[in-house]
């Protein structure tokens, strides 16, 4: 059950917009703040989301239409199953994922400067919706601080 974003995630973000703060050793030094308050968030709601039957079935499904559309569903995958789960779980390919994309590459090719780039890039965002809808509806929008949307 999602109990809320983590004040120290708005504070993180906040931190991170500062002027000066958007560089690597800012990060390093706050590496623990976003993990602990960010990123593990978002990776226990998507996990909890894809282990549900009804929920999980859902994104089963989604990412076959997605598939369907030429697109390719990737994310950092463990080498096992995550803790807790079980290797023959009905969803494990999904559960060990720490992250869901939704891509598709093409060639450097003429197109790409031209205004039909404009149409089969929207046009990617429309096939990929049914995961990504997925994943807003159950795991949640990205953490961004109130005032910067």
């Amino acid at each position: 059950r999602f109990a809320g974003i983590p004040p120290e995630a708005f504070r993180f973000y906040e931190e991170l917009s500062s002027e000066g703060n958007n560089d690597r050793a800012w990060f390093d030094a706050n590496r623990r703040v976003y993990e602990r308050s960010v990123r593990l968030p978002l990776l226990a709601r998507l996990r909890a989301a894809v282990d549900d039957g009804r929920r999980g079935g859902a994104l089963v499904r989604a990412v076959a239409l997605v598939r369907e559309r030429g697109l390719r569903v990737r994310g950092q995958e463990l080498v096992r199953a995550p803790r807790g789960f079980s290797t023959d779980h009905p969803r494990i390919e999904l559960l060990r994922h720490r992250w869901l994309t939704v891509e598709r590459s093409w060639p450097v090719e003429a197109w790409m400067h031209s205004e039909e780039a404009y149409e089969r890039i929207t046009g990617v965002w429309r096939d990929a919706a049914p995961v990504t809808s997925w994943l807003r509806r159950h795991v949640g929008a990205p953490v961004e601080p109130v005032g910067r949307r």
